[in-house]
């Protein structure tokens, strides 16, 4: 996951209006009534679906897997038409979100819809999946302030969230605090790694690749380092070459690239004074 800025963002105001009506007319129906109207408007914010990916370079907003993951949707981060959590069966879900597109999130099939992983047979996909610290906080209506709600999925359109995120060597996913020092920032990690299925084989072998490369990039970097410091004719042009492959998979537009950077950051030392530039140069 890599942090997403929104704010660049803005639809035409075609849309808006299209999305401005469709809410006001759902509003004064019944629950199962504004559901199934609900669905029938879904073109709507499918219409932005080509646009929200490309504030992300075409990458899953929670992943960042590109096509190993099948189609891409719009999810909404607060469930339009019900929560699936326990003691919400009288929640309708955020229907007046239904058509805000700050509630989108460009996604993957897998993040967003329940799927079996058959070599784990673990089960992972958001799907209606919203669970909150305090369940006595939630909303229920368009009055209610979604502030006073604390989700326990990661948003990555929030800068802090993706930082709570860490990339082992084998390609797992986990949460970069223990649950000693940071029981709520680990526990909001962990639920998010289960619910967007983050640990998916697919996922921890792709990741997995991405952290052989850069360790053989990082080997690499070692041997013309030690040459280029020493002034070796033609070491500063391999070593430049080094910086430039390393850039490429941990630069925010390519496809794994927090656990790119986490596996560079893992291998930082004093004999390294390298990699701290780079990382400090690509954010």
């Amino acid at each position: 996951m890599r942090f997403v800025n929104v704010n660049s963002f803005s639809p035409q105001s075609a849309w808006l209006d299209r999305a401005k009506r469709a809410r006001e007319e759902i509003e004064p129906l019944e629950p199962e009534t504004r559901k199934s109207e609900i669905n029938r408007r879904r073109q709507i914010w499918a219409d932005l679906k080509d646009s929200l990916g490309q504030l992300s370079s075409k990458k899953c907003w929670y992943c960042e897997s590109k096509e190993i993951r099948s189609d891409k949707h719009v999810d909404h981060y607060r469930p339009k038409n019900r929560v699936g959590e326990n003691g919400c069966d009288g929640h309708h879900g955020y229907w007046w979100l239904a058509f805000d597109w700050r509630n989108f999130r460009y996604c993957c099939t897998y993040c967003n819809s329940p799927r079996e992983d058959e070599t784990t047979n673990t089960v992972g996909g958001k799907g209606d999946r919203f669970p909150l610290r305090d369940e006595m906080r939630r909303c229920y209506k368009p009055e209610d302030c979604l502030s006073d709600e604390q989700p326990n999925l990661l948003d990555p359109t929030e800068p802090a969230d993706a930082a709570l995120l860490w990339f082992d060597e084998d390609g797992s996913a986990r949460p970069k605090t223990t649950v000693e020092s940071a029981p709520w920032p680990y526990q909001r990690a962990k639920d998010s790694i289960a619910i967007y299925h983050l640990n998916h084989t697919d996922l921890k072998e792709a990741r997995l690749a991405i952290a052989n490369r850069c360790k053989r990039l990082v080997e690499r970097g070692d041997d013309s380092w030690k040459e280029y410091a020493q002034g070796s004719l033609g070491s500063e042009t391999k070593f430049k070459k080094t910086i430039e492959d390393l850039t490429e998979y941990i630069s925010p537009n390519a496809e794994f690239s927090a656990a790119a950077r986490s596996t560079v950051m893992g291998l930082r030392s004093e004999h390294r004074p390298w990699i701290d530039s780079l990382l400090q140069s690509v954010n």
